[in-house]
């Protein structure tokens, strides 16, 4: 009987099945089967034509023979080929030739499917909505263009930090066209400053992590839930920059947590719209991600703005595969930023 496409697909994934997923690098794991044993299993299939070449291409690549994929897959003059040769490059890795296969290979049906991989893990972490810029600043600049615009956002000054590449919060504040509302003191801010300053003009208010700056001792702070409360108490947006983005996976071990707020607590807790890095402690390329309610998420992706700050289709690509590696609760051992 002849086989049906589905059957054939069906088949070939059987056919190179392993135990979880490749790796982001070049490491090559125990249960990659042999080339040989994945070209005979491919040829079985009886696929025909180019088919063949692009199944035994990505057959080699994902059991981790990177070299012989290559051979393959620059044979390949399909938008396919290039895909799965820009992969190659990117797990060596190569970013500058992989760049290269991925423009030349233009728009691809995967990548919707790539997004919104990326968006439903984000969304599992119990956000309405989701969407990507080009880094975390962006990412504080819309939600404040959008958000907050013309109008106050009130914020501890002891979170008013300046971080990498010289990003100063009350600089992509003043940006954005919102006004700056400073309250407490540098070591003590508590829920009751925030609830004094707030008036007809207040839009936002806005916790931010101070990442690797830290002050000991004689200090104070709001938690995430008395904000949240107090934002419900007056009907004012809560909007909080995570800066590294730890996201709290559900399958770390206790040695594998790390001293960090988590985007999960933050979504769990009620903030409107949390903002973080994608290319931190999440592992994945540079991006700014924004989670939370989706009327303001919404709100933000039709920002005349957001256009300028979108993220390409490599940029997706490589985050929804770095997102599928924390969905596995293989992150820890794939994704470089925890080996």
């Amino acid at each position: 009987m002849a086989y049906t496409s589905k059957e054939k697909f069906d088949s070939f994934l059987l056919a190179i099945e392993t135990e979880g997923l490749p790796g982001l690098g070049p490491e090559v794991r125990s249960s990659a089967q042999p080339s040989a044993a994945l070209a005979q299993a491919v040829d079985a299939l009886g696929l025909g034509g180019a088919a063949t070449g692009l199944a035994k291409a990505a057959a080699l690549l994902w059991h981790d023979h990177l070299d012989e994929s290559h051979t393959v897959s620059q044979d390949i003059g399909s938008t396919d080929g290039s895909f799965l040769h820009g992969i190659m490059h990117r797990r060596e890795p190569d970013y500058s030739n992989a760049k290269y296969w991925f423009h030349r290979m233009g728009d691809h049906p995967c990548f919707p499917t790539l997004a919104s991989a990326a968006t439903d893990y984000l969304d599992a972490a119990g956000a309405e909505a989701a969407t990507v810029v080009n880094n975390n600043a962006a990412a504080v600049l819309l939600i404040l263009s959008e958000l907050a615009r013309e109008r106050e956002v009130i914020i501890s000054r002891g979170e008013l930090v300046e971080i990498g590449g010289g990003f100063r919060v009350p600089e992509i504040m003043s940006a954005s066209g919102a006004v700056l509302r400073e309250v407490g003191t540098t070591n003590k801010t508590r829920v009751a400053d925030y609830a004094a300053a707030i008036t007809g003009k207040t839009a936002l208010l806005l916790r931010v992590h101070p990442s690797n700056f830290r002050i000991h001792g004689f200090t104070d702070r709001p938690t995430i839930d008395e904000l949240v409360s107090l934002g419900k108490r007056f009907n004012i947006t809560v909007a909080e920059d995570l800066g590294s983005g730890y996201l709290g996976n559900d399958t770390d071990s206790e040695n594998q947590q790390l001293a960090e707020p988590t985007v999960r607590k933050s979504v769990a807790v009620g903030i409107d719209v949390v903002c973080f890095s994608a290319d931190k402690l999440l592992g994945g390329p540079q991006a700014g991600i924004l989670v939370g309610q989706s009327e303001k998420i919404e709100r933000i992706r039709a920002h005349p703005l957001m256009r300028a700050l979108r993220v390409d289709k490599l940029t997706y690509a490589a985050l929804g595969a770095t997102l599928q590696e924390h969905a596995a609760g293989q992150a820890h051992d794939t994704v470089p930023v925890y080996s």
